[in-house]
């Protein structure tokens, strides 16, 4: 997998107890995938100081904001033109208002009705499924052969009963990965996938693209060391995903959250903590 370029700056913008990474996409661009934190800056937990000069001078990127943990805590990030990102801590569950983009399943959850109707192939054995927002009647799932690397990748409608097998192990883009379905672009007319290893810890390995008119795939080129699903923004252009700056494996623990601008192939570290921990929780309306 490709490695990432990763844009960094850091921005000094209030003093406090935790150890921040800012990062401007309008600055000096870095190579190096496996980044150090350095210019770290601190931000009050409670309260990020603003004049209102700056705050009404500064725009959100996004009409949405990315909720993610900082250790034991949780904040709330606009995306701003500047690059310069100000955490806001919440105080309680009810601030999160999370705004649920996927609908994955498994064997364990898959409702029994759908199962029995969706198409196996011969000593196939469904593994996962994704069901878009936009038609709760179209699915993509990953079948695959039991005690075995070999799978299929179908899309079916429940409702017209149509069915086809997107790809295959030989025809994906990397057959060394099984490859199970992510996310529906917010227009379902592309399927993010991502490359795993069956039977395995290895669950965060590629990321690709897959247009449903053309069947072309496309590289989204993250982080080499993201260690969870990423999370689409609501509008489809933005990825957002925990990663570390070592190599991921069982005992490594995220300490940076970055962002991937689908349209731009950018990737940003919004912020980072050497000596902590990182998680995304999901994306938000923005409050500011």
């Amino acid at each position: 997998m490709k490695k990432s370029t990763l844009l960094i700056t850091a921005g000094l913008i209030a003093v406090g107890v935790i150890s921040f990474i800012v990062s401007n996409n309008n600055n000096a661009q870095s190579t190096n995938n496996d980044p150090s934190v350095s210019d770290s800056v601190t931000i009050e937990e409670t309260a990020v100081l603003q004049t209102e000069s700056a705050s009404s001078a500064v725009h959100s990127v996004s009409p949405y904001e990315i909720i993610y943990q900082h250790n034991d805590k949780r904040f709330r990030i606009n995306l701003k033109e500047t690059g310069v990102y100000h955490p806001f801590l919440l105080t309680n569950e009810s601030e999160m208002e999370l705004i649920e983009m996927e609908k994955r399943f498994t064997t364990s959850v898959i409702p029994k009705e759908v199962l029995e109707a969706l198409p196996l192939s011969k000593d196939m054995l469904f593994y996962m499924g994704l069901q878009s927002n936009l038609d709760p009647n179209l699915w993509v799932y990953t079948e695959r052969k039991d005690e075995d690397t070999l799978f299929n990748v179908r899309l079916y409608n429940l409702s017209t009963k149509e069915s086809k097998i997107l790809f295959n192990q030989a025809s994906s883009p990397n057959q060394k990965y099984g490859f199970k379905p992510l996310i529906f672009s917010p227009d379902n007319k592309r399927v993010y996938f991502e490359a795993f290893v069956f039977d395995s810890y290895l669950n965060n390995e590629e990321l690709w693209e897959l247009d449903l008119n053309t069947l072309a795939f496309r590289e989204i080129n993250i982080h080499s060391f993201y260690t969870s699903s990423p999370k689409m923004s609501p509008d489809g252009k933005f990825f957002a995903y925990p990663a570390a700056s070592q190599p991921n494996n069982v005992h490594v623990s995220p300490n940076q959250l970055l962002l991937f601008n689908i349209e731009t192939e950018e990737e940003s570290r919004i912020i980072a903590d050497e000596n902590g921990f990182i998680g995304l929780i999901g994306w938000s309306e923005a409050k500011q």
